[in-house]
């Protein structure tokens, strides 16, 4: 999609350095892709805070630990 927008030059200047890439469009994109995913990340952590899961901090550390491998 085409659009125009008004962005800070230094701040897209700075953003290009930051990610390695040359276009406004993969940084704008890039961005908004950081974005999207940052704000549904604080979306699940509220769900999980919320009790929604059903499971404790506690129950979530034990999920995330590493399983033991079959070695067969």
């Amino acid at each position: 999609m085409r659009t125009t927008v008004n962005i800070d030059e230094r701040l897209l200047e700075d953003a290009r350095d930051v990610v390695g890439v040359k276009s406004p469009s993969e940084v704008v994109n890039l961005g908004l892709a950081a974005l999207v995913r940052e704000q549904r990340r604080r979306e699940l952590i509220e769900w999980v805070r919320g009790g929604k899961l059903g499971l404790t901090p506690q129950g979530l550390r034990r999920l995330r630990r590493p399983r033991a491998t079959d070695a067969g």
